[in-house]
């Protein structure tokens, strides 16, 4: 899969016209998702990952403290790099594809006390009659 990974690279770089900075993110992501795969015996060919390799992969991330905007970033990458294989005709399904991402984290928003929108509200009027 690595021969792929470089294919895949040259056409966001030639074709997609894609930054340096996406590059190398997609490099490392995919590149990490290949080690995986390696490191538990999956096979290291194209057609080798399944759905399952690709959730167990998801679950190590995590447990390794990945956020899940990492981990949703990380699968986008992968899903690009299959659609790829696909399209040229490297792999016949796109596992990735089925394997969906958790949902990024929501956050509450910042707020402010009353006194400190007290003084916001106040401040266009003391400014206008500075000015």
């Amino acid at each position: 899969m690595r021969e792929n990974l470089e294919q895949f690279l040259n056409h966001l770089r030639r074709e997609k016209q894609k930054s340096p900075h996406t590059l190398d993110a997609y490099s490392r992501d995919i590149a990490q998702f290949i080690d995986f795969m390696e490191k538990k015996r999956y096979g290291a060919g194209p057609g080798a990952p399944d759905t399952k390799n690709i959730r167990h992969w998801l679950g190590e991330m995590q447990r390794d403290g990945a956020s899940r905007a990492t981990a949703a970033r990380r699968l986008s990458a992968l899903r690009s790099f299959f659609k790829y294989m696909k399209k040229k005709g490297i792999v016949e399904t796109n596992p990735a594809a089925l394997v969906e991402s958790s949902r990024a984290e929501k956050k509450l928003p910042d707020y402010l006390y009353r006194e400190e929108m007290d003084g916001l509200l106040a401040a266009p009027e003391d400014a206008a009659r500075e000015g």
